[in-house]
Parts: C-alpha cells; sequence; structure tokens
C-alpha cells in the first residue's frame, strides 16, 4: 500500500523486526532510534502518514515523543508498542500521546499487519475526506466571489437602467412638451387644446381605474392628438369643420394618420401613434380614418375622444 511509516524504537533490533513484518505492506519505511531523531524527521518530511513508537526509551519517551508529533503534525496516526500492559502504562499513553492504538510487545505479525494497513487506509480516508473539504470550501469561495461580482454587476447595470430610463423619460418629456408647443405656435385655434384635452382625459381615465402606467399614456397621446394638423393646408385649419367642403373635410380628415405617423417614427411614441390615429373613430362606426366600431376602438382613444 501506497505510504509512509515511522518506526521509532531505541533497539536496532526491534527496528529491523518492524521493518521486515511491514516491508511487503508499505511502500515507504522511515527508522528513528530515538524520539528526538523522530521529531527532526516529522518536522522534515510532511508526507509521514504512521508513526509506530516504543513507550520505553532513553530521553525522551514514546509518549513525549509522540506528544510533541501530535503538535507538529496531528493528522498523523499515532501507534504506541510497549512491552508494559498495566492500566496505568496505557491510560498515560492515550492522555499524553494521543495514540490510535497500542501494540503490546512481543506482537503478533499478522494483527500488527492488519492494524497498520487498516490505519493507512483511514489515513487515506482522512487524506481524502481533508482534500475534498478544501475543495467545498474553495468551491464555496468561488461562489461567494462571484455572486458578490453579480450582485455588484446588477447593483451597477440597475443603476445604469434607472439613469437610463429617468433620462428617457425626460427626453419623452421634452419631445411631448416640444410638439405641444409646435402646434400652439402653428394655430391660434390650437393653443391650450391639447393640454386642456389632457387634463380632462387623465380625470376620466383615473375615474374608471385604469392604472397609472396607462393613465401617462392617455395624458401624452391626448396632449399630442391634434399633432397632424400642422401638415394641414392654412386655409383649411382657418375654417370650422362643419363650413368645409366635402373634398377640404376628406383632407382634413388625414390629420390623424399624420400625426400617427409622425409618433410612430419616433421613439418611445409608438403605443402613442395607435392611441392618436383612433381618437376621431366612434362607435356607431361612422369615425375616421378606419371605420372602427365599439371594442374594437382603445378604449385610450375613446376617453381622449370623450374629453376631446
Amino acid at each position: 500500500m501506497q505510504g509512509t511509516i515511522l518506526l521509532v524504537d531505541d533497539e536496532p533490533s526491534i527496528l529491523n523486526a518492524l521493518e521486515r513484518v511491514l516491508r511487503p505492506e508499505v511502500s515507504r519505511i522511515l527508522k528513528a532510534p530515538s524520539g528526538q531523531a523522530a521529531v527532526g524527521l516529522v518536522e522534515l518530511d510532511p508526507k509521514i502518514d504512521i508513526i509506530i513508537c516504543d513507550m520505553r526509551m532513553a530521553g525522551m519517551d514514546g509518549a513525549e515523543t509522540l506528544n510533541k508529533i501530535a503538535s507538529i503534525r496531528p493528522d498523523t496516526i499515532r501507534i504506541a508498542l510497549s512491552a508494559q500492559t498495566d492500566a496505568a502504562t496505557v491510560i498515560d499513553c492515550v492522555n499524553r500521546a494521543q495514540i490510535h492504538r497500542f501494540i503490546v510487545k512481543p506482537w503478533n505479525d499478522d494483527e500488527l499487519k492488519t492494524i497498520v494497513l487498516d490505519a493507512m487506509q483511514s489515513r487515506w480516508l482522512g487524506r481524502e475526506h481533508n482534500n475534498l473539504q478544501a475543495e467545498q470550501e474553495e468551491q464555496c469561495r468561488k461562489l461567494r466571489t462571484e455572486n458578490q461580482e453579480l450582485s455588484a454587476n446588477l447593483q451597477r447595470q440597475t443603476e445604469e437602467l434607472a439613469s437610463a430610463k429617468s433620462i428617457a423619460e425626460q427626453t419623452i418629456q421634452s419631445v411631448r412638451l416640444l410638439m405641444a408647443r409646435l402646434m400652439d405656435a402653428y394655430s391660434p385655434g390650437l393653443r391650450g387644446h391639447g393640454r386642456r384635452v389632457a387634463n380632462l382625459a387623465v380625470q376620466l381615465a383615473r375615474l374608471i381605474g385604469r392604472p397609472e402606467y396607462e393613465v401617462a399614456e392617455i395624458e401624452t397621446a391626448a396632449l399630442l392628438h391634434d399633432l397632424g394638423k400642422v401638415s394641414l393646408p392654412t386655409e383649411i385649419m382657418q375654417k370650422h369643420v362643419d363650413t368645409m367642403s366635402a373634398e377640404e373635410k376628406e383632407i382634413y380628415h388625414t390629420h390623424v394618420i399624420s400625426g400617427y405617423e409622425i409618433l410612430r417614427q419616433t421613439e418611445g411614441f409608438e403605443a402613442i401613434a395607435k392611441i392618436v390615429r383612433h381618437h376621431h373613430e366612434s362607435v356607431n362606426g361612422n369615425g375616421y380614418p378606419d371605420k372602427l366600431s365599439d371594442k374594437d376602438i382603445p378604449l385610450a382613444s375613446r376617453i381622449i375622444a370623450i374629453a376631446d
């Protein structure tokens, strides 16, 4: 099995005997003749997986050795080896050395192999768990970073959209007022008419419970409902409808189409254009320009017709 095991004992014969038993089972074996030497090897080699350490050694004993190793490499698997089997010795090893297993000398070779293989498997599983945990933490970190970036981008886009919307609304408002002033300047008869119709249309729309975005469309369409009249000949605009000839009335009726075409080709006014086109339709079908009747006429156009 792949892995590194460190054997620690101050008796060379014990080290050699342990190596003979474990050599076929483990790919790499290190040996230390003392506790100090073992600690030094662990400090230099982070790949050591298992330490088997004798408890009775001159100088630094096994419990102290394993305790120091635990502070350096806490994830290593530490196994105590001792001829002493009394309860006090075992408890001391467990408490001081934080050992995983206690092996009694003389050991059984097969049992020793099993213990080491199980320990190596446990070590491998622990390493895999740590790797998976590290990967999960890294993925979580990346997700957090991505979420923060997405939130920042979303916030920035929201602010940009809000700014763009505000600019667009201001532009539409400016264009709307410009067109209204153009009509006022074109014909004294139209001066203030659009604003008055718009005020009435807004009141009617709200009275029947239309949503505010629709009220805003109705207000704009009402303000501009006679925009197409700027395309009519001056002599026709100077006459009252009742005094016009049939031919003049036919020309006069084209003002709703002219207004529709002007607005349809103006960005942001496409919906307004349809309302303006149909504000002279009649529920009985005798209106113009498309002879629509009843509910085929847009509601906003009917509201403006009433206000007009």
